[in-house]
């Protein structure tokens, strides 16, 4: 199936990596073969996962234009998951590239093969179920890249104001990658965070819940607790599945992976040979860290 889902939101703090970390381990509970790709230079996903920090990934694959096989890491707590690491030589990347190159500089390192604004994939993602891309909290080229080789994205929101109010922005980007990706499709929002007994948050999920009918923006059923799991299990570099199985945030990654599952599952995928790409020659790219 290879289903290519990234994990997507401009603002901060929404829980985009909890989230691509709790989904590949929930879509692994249910017999999935997993890749997840961190797409934030802060490597979060990756250090939570427990992949060695400095074990090159993402950023190496981008810069020598080569398949994401030559330097996945295996997790040996779920053999179900490879993780593809993030760096902070993801920081300004797309300054390596031009303006036309920067914007589908992913696409060598899955392996599709592009055609104008559709792409095909390749037998480099044959196994796969899923492949999940976390991202930074940035409208900018490296997010326009992951979604120009989705299938489909997973938009958290916090039941907040400045979360809800931030998706009429990022609706804008989704809609100028469509030039690049017209199949990509949101999959759903997703309302992460959420406590039952706050007012406040019960009053913005009605507003999301609003969303298919208003605007036909999908909303996922599930909602995500929130829930003091999340950074214990982060800890001992578990997923909350493994750290606490029956408790209700666990319950809800599973009920998420199985909806996600169930929207995708008759997708149909015939996949190609990958293109032979020349790797270029060294590339410097200037890291600007405050």
């Amino acid at each position: 199936m290879a289903t290519i889902l990234t994990i997507a939101n401009q603002k901060g703090g929404v829980g985009k990596t909890t989230n691509a970390v709790n989904l590949a381990d929930a879509l692994a509970a249910l017999k999935k073969k997993v890749l997840l790709i961190d797409g934030d230079y802060q490597a979060n996903a990756t250090s939570a996962m427990g992949v060695p920090e400095g074990h090159p990934g993402l950023a190496t694959a981008i810069l020598q234009r080569a398949l994401f096989t030559n330097f996945v890491a295996p997790l040996e707590r779920q053999p179900l998951i490879e993780v593809l690491a993030g760096a902070m030589d993801l920081n300004n990347i797309g300054q390596a590239f031009s303006e036309l190159e920067r914007n589908i500089m992913i696409d060598p390192v899955l392996g599709v093969v592009r055609h104008g604004a559709t792409f095909q994939k390749t037998t480099a993602l044959k196994g796969y179920d899923y492949v999940i891309i976390d991202t930074h909290p940035s409208l900018d080229s490296l997010l326009t890249a992951a979604m120009a080789v989705s299938d489909g994205l997973v938009i958290p929101l916090f039941p907040e104001k400045f979360s809800v109010d931030g998706l009429k922005l990022f609706y804008g980007w989704y809609n100028q990658a469509k030039v690049l990706n017209a199949n990509l499709a949101i999959a759903g929002c997703l309302v992460t965070n959420f406590d039952q007994d706050n007012a406040t948050h019960r009053a913005y999920l009605k507003q999301i819940r609003s969303l298919p009918e208003k605007y036909r923006i999908p909303v996922f059923d599930t909602v995500i607790p929130n829930s003091k799991s999340v950074a214990g299990a982060s800890a001992i570099k578990q997923g909350v599945s493994q750290y606490r199985g029956k408790s209700p945030i666990a319950q809800s990654y599973r009920s998420l992976a199985k909806e996600i599952d169930k929207l995708y599952k008759d997708t149909q995928t015939t996949l190609i040979d990958p293109p032979v790409v020349e790797k270029p020659a060294d590339i410097e790219i200037a890291i600007d860290i405050d």
